[in-house]
């Protein structure tokens, strides 16, 4: 049942006005605060909400006959008295703080009551007048006509264009056929929303990781050019004029029309089972076990599907194009990269080199067969060490390599020529790296050079965001290449040279994209349909991170000087510079 915004029964909290109420049989509530709406599920005695949101917050639920309500910020004991015993229905109130209907007005130490009947009865036959939602871009407390369509996907298109203060770049298609939103085109992305439990996934977890999950699992998709959808909604919102102020009673009853909205729609209801594609980690941040856990989540997958994936060389990281040429193949782009790699290394015969976080081999592989390095690479995940043994074998350079099952704290050899570090510091962690940096450093000898291809990200979600930290890269954590750099040299080391890399990895991206369209058949043989949709949502988002430049990447060269704080370096840089199509077939 909800009730709509206007005169009700006064607020269990003995003060403001309840503008929303809903009351589930399934045990499930919504309502709000001053700053936001919350779901609860009440479920044979005890409360469980989501702590995780950014956009629900803690609110009061009250039971049947109860005058006290339970919050968010209650103790585990309060909310254990409060909803004890099986089948009890849960009643969520949304509270307009800001009402002072039925709310002594002070003044001095007099108070009265103040009334309000006018105004109630103006906002009573407003909401019952008006459709609840416009489609037209909105700020809180405005209506108009909609724009586009009408049925569930003009509310949601409406919703929507609120939520983002922007109208929606993109056309929507609800489960009743219905559409809203921007004018259907041959190049206008499509959003599919295909039932009801898409928008509970969002009711849920709001935001980043509700939307994945929705799309992960089917409920949501796109049709176009996914790449293009997601860039279209992001400039959407970036570049969306700044919002008039509101009153916070103006936001609680935008936010209150959302509710009523969402469970008019059957968007309220029981949690949805989270994804099995999804991370499950336990125990410590960065310990050994976890570290290895966290690794095999993503690389462990399957070598057949990376075989499928990535370029011969098996390469799984940023490839280097020598020349501005979209027709440049990605195997010879990756096989100048670590060619690059190798020659900023110095690598010849007989050098010693450690590969810290050696994947699939592709750059122990090159040096040894290429250069005559003898290599001791060490990984995490028993996936790629088997692969890359296996290769070594085939390629008959098994003398050469080393390959182990070893965390780099591990690690007892020193001495070593060379150190690279591939696209693997961003599992090293946010307080970890100190230590990570001077083992690098302990692990060459003086003049031995250091290797650090690594991507960085300023500001916010260092993690990569919800979807990556969950699907994708759990624990993984990215610092601003300026960190990274001071890092590197408080352990001691000489920055050498650091080159900027970002607008390759958007053509890196494409190409594994292109591929795993290509091949979608074999992709979900091997992985599963779900999989391969986070490998889409993965790819398409990553690709415009590092085409917006919210993420970077970047081959960072130092040294260890040696006590006479020499380098060994040559004065120009120009002997390990690659020519288009130079390095070793």
């Amino acid at each position: 049942m909800v009730t709509p915004s206007g005169p009700g029964p006064r607020s269990p909290l003995g003060s403001g006005r309840v503008v929303g109420v809903l009351a589930l049989g399934d045990g499930t509530a919504v309502g709000s605060d001053e700053s936001d709406v919350v779901l609860v599920g009440v479920d044979e005695g005890r409360v469980e909400e989501d702590p995780g949101s950014t956009l629900l917050e803690s609110a009061p639920v009250v039971q049947p006959g109860r005058t006290r309500p339970t919050t968010a910020s209650a103790s585990t004991a309060e909310r254990r008295r409060h909803h004890r015993g099986p089948g009890r229905r849960a009643v969520g109130a949304l509270i307009d703080p800001l009402s002072p209907a039925g709310r002594p007005e002070r003044r001095g130490r007099r108070t009265k009551e103040v009334d309000h009947t006018k105004e109630r009865d103006s906002e009573q036959r407003t909401t019952t007048t008006e459709s609840v939602w416009s489609t037209t871009p909105m700020t809180p407390g405005t209506r108009s006509r909609p724009r586009t369509g009408s049925g569930v996907a003009g509310d949601l298109v409406g919703i929507a264009e609120e939520a983002v203060g922007a109208s929606l770049p993109i056309r929507v298609r609800a489960w009743d056929g219905s559409e809203a939103g921007a004018p259907a085109g041959p190049d206008v992305p499509l959003l599919l929303i295909r039932s009801r439990r898409a928008l509970r996934h969002l009711v849920w977890r709001p935001g980043e990781l509700g939307l994945a999950r929705a799309y992960v699992t089917g409920e949501l998709d796109l049709e176009g050019d996914l790449t293009d959808g997601l860039r279209r909604v992001w400039r959407a919102v970036r570049d969306r004029p700044a919002a008039p102020t509101h009153s916070r009673r103006d936001l609680l009853l935008a936010r209150a029309r959302a509710v009523r909205t969402a469970a008019r729609l059957g968007a309220i209801g029981p949690r949805p089972p989270r994804p099995a594609s999804e991370s499950r980690l336990t125990g410590r941040l960065h310990t050994t076990f976890r570290d290895r856990a966290a690794i095999s989540h993503h690389y462990d997958l399957s070598n057949a599907f990376y075989e499928l994936l990535l370029d011969p060389q098996m390469a799984y990281s940023c490839a280097y194009w020598p020349v501005d040429d979209a027709t440049y193949p990605l195997e010879a782009a990756q096989r100048d990269k670590l060619d690059l790699v190798c020659r900023k290394l110095a690598l010849t015969e007989g050098s010693r080199l450690l590969d810290v976080g050696c994947g699939w081999g592709s750059l122990a592989l090159h040096a040894a067969q290429h250069h005559g390095a003898r290599v001791v690479g060490v990984t995490l995940s028993t996936e790629q060490r088997d692969f890359v043994r296996a290769r070594a074998a085939e390629r008959g350079v098994a003398d050469r390599l080393d390959i182990r099952l070893q965390h780099y704290r591990d690690v007892p050899d020193t001495g070593f020529d060379a150190v690279s570090s591939i696209e693997m510091g961003e599992h090293v962690g946010d307080q970890e790296y100190v230590d990570f940096a001077a083992r690098l450093y302990g692990f060459l000898r003086p003049q031995g050079r250091l290797l650090v291809q690594q991507m960085s990200r300023n500001g916010a979600a260092p993690g990569g965001g919800p979807f990556i930290e969950t699907y994708i890269a759990p624990d993984m954590h990215m610092k601003p290449l300026a960190t990274t750099v001071g890092l590197l040299e408080g352990a001691g080391l000489e920055i050498r040279e650091v080159q900027a890399m970002r607008e390759h990895y958007p053509r890196t991206i494409r190409a594994w994209l292109a591929t795993l369209e290509e091949r979608w058949d074999d992709a979900v043989a091997i992985v599963g349909v779900e999989v391969a949709r986070v490998w889409r949502l993965y790819l398409a988002g990553g690709a415009l991170a590092f085409e917006e430049n919210r993420m970077g990447v970047d081959q960072i060269l130092a040294v260890r000087p040696d006590a006479d704080g020499t380098s060994g370096l040559p004065w120009t840089p120009r002997s390990w510079q690659v020519e288009p199509g130079t390095g070793p077939a």
